[in-house]
């Protein structure tokens, strides 16, 4: 049996930035739950949540370069990843003539 790893911000972000993919999956069985409620929370609808969180992740995984542990949390980082993500798919949805109403009702 398999043990689970533990890293340390600091080391999981260097993994991340060798595109290590067992440290890629840590960070999404770690934060996904969480980032999925965030999400959910700001456009209501699950179908769309998801896609957000799946772009949220491959944005991580390949622009990767831009935390700095010294000013924040990884979590906040992603965090701020994960809003402005949900925010800017409102805004495109919106400016594309959907409903923004029924998204986020």
């Amino acid at each position: 049996m398999l043990q689970p790893q533990h890293f340390s911000n600091v080391e999981l972000f260097k993994l991340l930035q060798h595109k290590d993919e067992n440290a890629l999956s840590y960070l999404y069985d770690t934060y996904a739950s969480s980032l999925f409620g965030a999400i959910l929370k700001l456009v209501k609808n699950d179908k769309l949540a998801t896609e957000i969180l799946k772009k949220v992740f491959l944005s991580i995984w390949n622009n990767n370069t831009t935390w700095d542990y010294t000013k924040q949390s990884l979590f906040i980082w992603m965090y701020s990843i994960t809003y402005k993500m949900a925010k800017e798919e409102l805004i495109n949805l919106a400016l594309n003539e959907q409903t923004l109403p029924e998204l986020i009702a």
